[in-house]
């Protein structure tokens, strides 16, 4: 006799143990969809990295919930008696906004450094400008002062000009735990371009400079600088 269901979906013929291994590990590429035939939005997964991780966690809650299908509607049953699929988003939830949260903290805290690294090298170059180059020393840190002296600084100060500055453009920045360093132009009045490269570490939880690279530009690299 055969048995005859009716109201109820039909199960999928593809194995939901591969779909979920393959959601599980290749997911943000979209491969689980591009094996139970839905191409077109396994592209679009693949284009979009799983929907930047949420539309992979999405899927996967599916998949553990016994509602997820496959390109004819057919359900890929991984277990009989499947966790509540409202539970699982809660857990996946929770997930996402502890993920998110933890890099939108990081990017704000290397942005927020950025800034303040710039607006040191700024600040030396603005004290340089006004002819106080003992305030621009005390942006330096130890080991630069235990390095180089005032004299010796006053001296690197004369030979290339610096207080002759122009606001300095830094498109550049760099950093790991306590160091950090920033690129830019350096403009003189007289229009002379230099590379510069501030090299800073963190004291007392403030920034300051532990060295400064400068290389002059030479006539073609000054016309594309402008």
């Amino acid at each position: 006799m055969h048995e005859t269901r009716i109201g109820s979906d039909i199960d999928s013929t593809k194995s939901a143990s591969i779909v979920l291994l393959l959601c599980i590990f290749l997911g943000n590429f979209g491969i689980h969809r591009f094996y139970v035939g839905k191409i077109a939005t396994g592209i679009l997964m693949l284009f979009t990295f799983g929907g930047l991780g949420i539309w992979y966690l999405i899927d996967l809650a599916f998949i553990i919930s016994n509602k997820f299908t496959d390109n004819k509607g057919n359900i890929i049953e991984l277990a009989k008696n499947p966790p509540r699929f409202k539970k699982i988003m809660t857990v996946f939830g929770v997930m996402i906004i502890v993920f998110y949260g933890f890099w939108i903290s990081i990017i704000t805290q290397a942005i927020l450094a950025s800034n303040q690294m710039i607006e040191v090298a700024k600040n030396q170059l603005g004290a340089l400008q006004s002819g106080d180059i003992d305030k621009a020393y005390g942006y330096t840190s130890e080991n630069f002062r235990y390095n180089t002296t005032p004299e010796n600084f006053k001296e690197f100060i004369k030979r290339y000009r610096l207080e002759n500055n122009d606001p300095t453009s830094f498109s550049e920045g760099e950093m790991t735990i306590g160091q950090g360093e920033i690129k830019g132009t350096l403009k003189l009045n007289d229009g002379t371009l230099f590379f510069i490269k501030y090299h800073l570490t963190k004291e007392n939880k403030e920034w300051k400079i532990q060295d400064i690279e400068l290389k002059p530009l030479g006539s073609e690299e000054q016309k594309n600088s402008q």
